[in-house]
C-alpha cells in the first residue's frame, strides 16, 4: 500500500470512526437471539412499525394488509448505524436497498 493511501485511509479512520460513536441497533445485543419467534415478532412489530407508519405507502399498505407490514418488519428489516458523512450509497451505482432514516 503506497504511503499516500494509507494516509488517506489513516486520516478517514480518525475523522470517521475513531472519534464517532455508532447507536446500539438490535443486533448488538446478543440475547435477543434466544428469545422465541412469537416474541421476538411482537419487539420487532414495536419498534418498527410506528416508523412504517409514518411514511404513506407503508400506512396505506398496513391498512390494507397488516400482517403483511408485520412479516416486513420481521424478515427484512434491519437496523444500521452510521456516523456522521459516511458513505452508504456509492455513486453511479444501482441502490440495493432502502434505508428509512429514523434519528439524525
Amino acid at each position: 500500500v503506497s504511503a499516500d493511501l494509507a494516509h488517506r485511509i489513516w486520516s478517514y479512520l480518525k475523522v470517521h470512526h475513531f472519534n464517532h460513536h455508532k447507536e446500539v441497533t438490535r443486533s448488538d445485543i446478543d440475547v435477543l437471539k434466544y428469545l422465541p419467534p412469537s416474541i421476538m415478532s411482537r419487539l420487532n412489530a414495536e419498534l418498527y412499525l410506528p416508523t412504517f407508519k409514518t411514511h404513506p405507502f407503508f400506512l396505506h399498505y398496513g391498512i390494507l394488509n397488516y400482517s403483511g407490514l408485520r412479516h416486513i418488519c420481521d424478515a427484512v428489516v434491519a437496523e444500521d448505524s452510521f456516523t456522521k458523512d459516511e458513505e452508504v450509497f456509492e455513486y453511479g451505482k444501482p441502490a440495493e436497498r432502502m434505508l428509512v432514516i429514523n434519528i439524525g
